[in-house]
């Protein structure tokens, strides 16, 4: 059975993390994670129809955590721009065409933990049809 689109996005964003040798997860691991990780993490997504195909606009948020901010701010603002880089090289993931990528970030402080981190954010979209 084909995956669906959004599933196929977001295991596609899931492998492209992994090549580029980062520790990722499809959830927040537990304390225990050494940083820096990546979780990816929300997906959204809009459908339309034409009169000859349907159309998906997805969004997936990629999480970067990083647990010294003074010192990991660099490494967190280069692993978010090398996973945007591959992102935007994707051209077809499990049988469907990935069109107009555009993606979205910002970096800032989280306190969640009780250990000052680093939290960048990265939102990759796409038309998948």
């Amino acid at each position: 059975m084909r995956k669906s689109p959004d599933q196929a996005l977001h295991d596609r964003i899931m492998i492209l993390c992994q090549q580029l040798g980062y520790s990722v997860y499809n959830y927040l691991p537990d304390s225990k994670a050494p940083y820096p990780f990546v979780f990816v993490g929300e997906l959204f997504e809009i459908n339309r129809r034409t009169k000859f195909n349907r159309f998906g606009d997805y969004e997936v948020t990629v999480h970067i955590y990083a647990d010294d901010p003074v010192r990991n701010r660099r490494a967190v603002i280069d692993m978010r721009n090398a996973i945007k880089n591959a992102f935007y090289q994707l051209s077809k993931t499990d049988g469907y065409q990935v069109l107009n990528h555009h993606t979205t970030g910002r970096v800032l402080p989280d306190n969640s933990t009780g250990t000052p981190l680093l939290h960048g954010v990265l939102s990759c979209e796409a038309t998948l049809n």
